[in-house]
C-alpha cells in the first residue's frame, strides 16, 4: 500500500516535471497568438471560418499582409478623393477680368485653336470656361472672378441636378489641368470636349 502511494507520488512528480509540461506550453510567437485571436474574433462575430492552419506558417502572414495592403490602398483612395474635393471647393476658374468678358463662343474657338496646336491643358481650360459662361448666358449662374467652382456647382444644383453633377466632374479635370499642373492627354481632352459640346448643342 505504501509502495503504491509512493509510486503514485513519484509518477505525479515526473508528470509535473519540465520534460512533460513542455508539451502543454504555448510555444507560438506573439504574432501567431494575435493572429489566432483575430481569427477567433472574426469567426465569432462574422460567422467566418478561417482556413485550417493559418497560424502555422506563411499562409496566415500572407493573409494578414493582404488585409494590410487593402487597408492602405483604401486609405490613399479616400485621401485622394478628399484632396480633390478640397481643390474643387477652393478653385476659382475665372482668374482675369478679360476671361469673363469673352463670350462662351470665343472660349470655344480658343479651345479649338489650342486643341489644333496640341495644347490640351489650355484647351481644357478654355472649354471649361465656355461651359461656365454658357450657363452664365442662360442665367443659371452668375459668373464672377471671386467665385469658386463649388459656388457655381451649388447654383447649378438649384437649376438642374444632372447638369451640376456633370459640371462637378468636368471641374475636376479643369482643376487638375489648371492648378494641379497635370498635363491633359489627348484622349482625356476629347472625352471632355465631346461632353461639353454635345451638352451645349442639346440644350
Amino acid at each position: 500500500m505504501q509502495n503504491e502511494e509512493q509510486a503514485r507520488k513519484q509518477l505525479e512528480s515526473i508528470l509535473n516535471g519540465k520534460e512533460y509540461q513542455v508539451y502543454y506550453e504555448d510555444n507560438r510567437s506573439i504574432l501567431e497568438r494575435l493572429w489566432d485571436n483575430f481569427l477567433m474574433w472574426l469567426e465569432e462575430n462574422l460567422n467566418w471560418s478561417a482556413p485550417i492552419g493559418t497560424s502555422n506558417g506563411i499562409p496566415g502572414f500572407i493573409l494578414i499582409g493582404m488585409i494590410v495592403i487593402v487597408v492602405i490602398v483604401l486609405f490613399f483612395i479616400l485621401l485622394k478623393k478628399r484632396m480633390e474635393k478640397r481643390t474643387f471647393e477652393l478653385s476659382q476658374p475665372l482668374q482675369r477680368e478679360n476671361e469673363l468678358n469673352w463670350s462662351f463662343h470665343k472660349h470655344l474657338q480658343e479651345a479649338e485653336k489650342q486643341e489644333n496646336e496640341g495644347n490640351y491643358s489650355l484647351a481644357t481650360r478654355h472649354l471649361f470656361l465656355a461651359f461656365l459662361l454658357y450657363f452664365h448666358e442662360r442665367e443659371w449662374v452668375v459668373a464672377k472672378i471671386w467665385k469658386t467652382n463649388w459656388e457655381y456647382y451649388e447654383e447649378l444644383k438649384k437649376e438642374n441636378n444632372e447638369v451640376a453633377k456633370l459640371f462637378q466632374k468636368l471641374a475636376l479635370l479643369f482643376d487638375q489641368a489648371t492648378y494641379g499642373e497635370k498635363d491633359v492627354k489627348k484622349e482625356q481632352y476629347l472625352l471632355f470636349r465631346d461632353e461639353v459640346v454635345s451638352w451645349i448643342k442639346e440644350s
